[in-house]
């Protein structure tokens, strides 16, 4: 079994992060700060999942290579792969010039992607 304190305390941040996305989704927030904040709920929970399942994962901010570990371990992620396009936010935004970057999808359908990816880690808790 994994580390069921580190996937809480990760999976809290990841919470706190998404609770920011829904203040930020109808206020005059720039997509580059709205996806960095999008970047950091899904890393965060998909550590999270990862941390739970006794999985070591690298400290990266690669969404595609943490999906691709949690199918190693079997898991069902193929849903959520299309948060993959957050990618750019996490490490453009920190090293690069980042105003063009751009959602690939609304603000709503990305916190409800979100909100479906946390709901899955929640229930390993449970």
């Amino acid at each position: 079994m994994g580390d069921y304190d580190q996937s809480q305390a990760l999976l809290k941040i990841a919470q706190q992060e998404l609770s920011a996305l829904k203040l930020f989704k109808d206020l005059e927030i720039a997509e580059n700060i709205f996806g960095f904040h999008a970047q950091q709920a899904v890393e965060k929970t998909l550590k999270a999942w990862l941390s739970f399942k006794g999985v070591e994962y690298p400290k990266v901010h690669d969404l595609s290579l943490l999906l691709k570990l949690l199918e190693e371990q079997g898991e069902k992620v193929e849903e959520f792969k299309e948060l993959i396009f957050l990618n750019p936010f996490a490490v453009q935004f920190r090293y690069e010039a980042w105003e063009d970057l751009k959602l690939s999808m609304t603000r709503e359908r990305l916190i409800e992607k979100i909100e479906n990816l946390q709901k899955k880690v929640m229930r390993l808790f449970s």
